[in-house]
C-alpha cells in the first residue's frame, strides 16, 4: 500500500467531520423545544422572540441553544447544578436590565451553565450615571 500526503492529511479531516456531524445529530435528536415570548440578548446578540431548541451533549458537557426559525445558535459549557426543576426538563433564566431581557443561565436537568450575563451587568453597574445636565 502506498501512502500519499493527500491521504495522510485528508483521512483525519474526514474523520473529524464525521464525528462532529454525529455529535450534532445526537444533540438535535435530544433537543427540547421552548417558547420565549420576548426578545433577549446573549453574547452581544439580540435574539428574537420565538421557539428555541435546547439540547445537551453530556459527553462534552455542552448545552446548545438554537433558534428554530432564526439563525442564532449558541454553545455553552455546563457543569453540575441544582436539582432538576419539577416538571421542567429545561429552565432558561433571564435578568432584565433597562427593559432588555438578558439570558442569565440555561439549565437542562441537573446541568447548568455559568452566569452568562456577568459582563453586561458589571458594565451597567460601573457605567457613569448621567446627571441630566
Amino acid at each position: 500500500m502506498r501512502l500519499s500526503l493527500r491521504n495522510i492529511v485528508l483521512t483525519p479531516a474526514v474523520l473529524a467531520v464525521v464525528a462532529l456531524a454525529t455529535q450534532s445529530a445526537h444533540a438535535a435528536a435530544s433537543a427540547t423545544s421552548v417558547n420565549v415570548p420576548f426578545s433577549f440578548k446573549v453574547d452581544d446578540k439580540i435574539c428574537p422572540a420565538g421557539e428555541y431548541l435546547v439540547g445537551t451533549d453530556m459527553a462534552s458537557r455542552f448545552i446548545t441553544l438554537q433558534g428554530k426559525n432564526s439563525g442564532v445558535s449558541f454553545n455553552f459549557l455546563s457543569g453540575p447544578g441544582d436539582d432538576e426543576q419539577p416538571g421542567k426538563a429545561v429552565l432558561l433564566k433571564f435578568d432584565t436590565i433597562n427593559d432588555l431581557h438578558v439570558l442569565h443561565s440555561v439549565q437542562v436537568k441537573k446541568s447548568v451553565t455559568r452566569e452568562l450575563d456577568k459582563k453586561l451587568i458589571a458594565e451597567r453597574i460601573s457605567a457613569p450615571h448621567s446627571s441630566g445636565r
